[in-house]
C-alpha cells in the first residue's frame, strides 16, 4: 500500500483548553510517498516427526521401521522422506516452502536438487510434484491446502502452505547415489526455511534424520575361486580362462584322474605338456614328457619293448654298452636320446646275455654275465 504522509520527527505539546487536553505540535518532519508496512511478530515454526516410507502412493506407501528411527537405504532406489512442520507461535508465517538438505560424512549441509550429489531429488509416477499430503505422522492441527509433495526439486510447500497455529508433512521423493558414496557412509537429512534463504527453522523437535548407505557386495572372494567361465573342481573341468584351485587348469578340458587332453600347458599331478597322453599305462610323445621313466622323442612304451634305430652313438650303462645292438629289458630301439634307469644313448644292445660292439678295426667286445671276451 502507498500513501501520501506527513512524518513527524520532532513534536512538544501544549495544553488546549478547548479540547482540555494536550496536544502534539510539529515542529520538524517531511512528507512521505512510498509503501507502507505493518510491525508483525514474526512465526514460530518447528519441525516435529519424520520417517522413511517406501516408493508409493502419497496415502498408501509402506513406512520404513518406525517414525524417527534412522534406516540403512539402498544405493540407487527410490523412497520417501515425510516430515512434519507446525507454526506454534500464533502469528502468520506465509508461503511456508520447506527446502530439503543433505549432510555427507559430516562433510556440510546441501540443498537436494534433481541434480544434486549424493542425495537426488527423482519423479515417482506414484505422486504429482505439488500435490497435498495427508497427515499420517503427525498430532498438531493439519493444514491439508499445503502443496507439500516434491519430486522434483527439493523444495515443497508454495503459495498455499500459510501456518498459523498448525502445520502440514512435507514429502520428499528421493534416491541416493550409489556413485557418490560408499558402503556405510552416513547422509543426515533436514529441512530448512526456503522462504527465508534457507535459515534453519525456529526449532528440531527431533534430531536430524541419518540414513546409512548400502551399496551392496561388489566383491566376490572364496574357497576355489572361480575367475572366468563354468567350471567343475572334482571331475571334468572346463576352462577358457585362468582357473586358480588345487588341480590348475589353465586352459582347455581336462580330467586330472585319468587321461588328460591338453593342447596348452596343464601343471598337474603326472603334468602333461603337449599331446594326448595317459600316466598310468602307455605314453604316446610328440614333445617333450617329463615323467618318471622319461620319453624325450617319438612313440615308446615304457614297460614292454623300445625300439631304436640311428647311427652308432655312445651308450653308457650297466655292463657297458657303446655300440651295437643290445636289449636291455627285453629289446628298446630308439631315434634320439634316451637318458633314464639303464640309459641307451645310441643303437640296440642287451645288458642281461651277450652285449655286441662293433669297433672301427672290425673288433667287437663284449661283456657278459661277467665274462670280458673280445671277437
Amino acid at each position: 500500500m502507498k500513501k501520501n504522509v506527513y512524518i513527524t520527527t520532532k513534536a512538544h505539546l501544549e495544553w488546549d483548553e478547548e479540547k482540555r487536553q494536550y496536544i502534539a505540535i510539529t515542529d520538524e518532519g517531511y512528507w512521505y510517498s512510498g509503501p507502507l508496512a505493518l510491525a508483525t511478530t514474526p512465526p514460530v515454526l518447528e519441525v516435529t516427526d519424520w520417517a522413511f516410507f517406501d516408493d508409493g502412493t502419497e496415502s498408501g506407501s509402506s513406512i520404513i521401521g518406525t517414525k524417527n528411527t534412522n534406516p540403512t537405504l539402498d544405493v540407487d532406489t527410490l523412497y520417501q522422506f515425510r516430515t512434519g512442520l507446525e507454526e506454534t507461535g500464533g502469528n502468520l508465517g506465509k508461503n511456508q516452502t520447506p527446502q530439503l538438505q543433505y549432510n555427507h560424512n559430516a562433510g556440510g549441509w546441501n540443498n537436494v536438487t534433481g541434480s544434486s550429489l549424493v542425495i537426488q531429488a527423482v519423479a515417482s509416477a506414484n505422486l504429482t510434484d505439488g500435490g497435498d499430503t495427508t497427515q499420517r505422522l503427525t498430532a498438531f492441527t493439519y493444514d491439508s491446502s499445503n502443496e507439500g509433495i516434491d519430486e522434483v526439486d527439493g523444495l515443497a510447500g508454495g503459495a498455499t502452505a500459510d501456518l498459523i497455529s498448525n502445520g502440514f508433512e512435507a514429502l520428499f521423493s528421493f534416491q541416493i547415489i550409489g556413485a557418490d558414496v560408499a558402503n556405510n557412509d552416513t547422509i543426515q537429512l533436514k529441512i530448512v526455511n526456503g522462504a527465508d534463504a534457507d535459515a534453519d527453522y525456529t526449532t528440531y523437535n527431533q534430531t536430524d534424520a541419518t540414513i546409512t548407505a548400502n551399496v551392496g557386495v561388489v566383491d566376490h572372494v572364496a574357497t576355489g575361486a572361480l575367475l572366468a567361465q563354468s567350471a567343475t573342481i572334482a571331475g571334468t573341468a572346463l576352462r577358457d580362462q585362468t582357473h586358480d584351485a588345487t588341480g590348475t587348469l589353465l586352459a582347455q578340458s581336462a580330467v586330472i584322474a585319468g587321461t588328460a587332453d591338453r593342447a596348452t600347458v596343464h601343471e598337474a599331478t603326472g603334468a602333461l605338456t603337449a599331446q594326448d597322453a595317459v600316466i598310468a599305462g602307455t605314453a604316446l610323445r610328440d614333445q617333450t614328457h617329463d615323467a618318471t621313466g622319461a620319453l624325450d622323442a617319438q612313440s615308446a612304451v615304457i614297460a614292454g619293448t623300445a625300439a631304436r634305430v640311428g647311427a652308432p652313438i655312445d651308450h653308457v650303462a650297466t655292463g657297458d654298452l657303446t655300440a651295437d645292438p643290445a636289449v636291455i629289458a627285453g629289446t628298446a630301439l630308439r631315434d634320439q636320446t634316451h637318458d633314464a634307469t639303464g640309459a641307451l644313448t645310441a643303437q640296440s644292445a642287451t645288458i642281461t646275455g651277450t652285449a655286441a660292439r662293433s669297433t672301427p678295426g672290425g673288433f667287437v667286445s663284449a661283456w657278459a654275465n661277467g665274462a670280458n671276451q673280445i671277437l
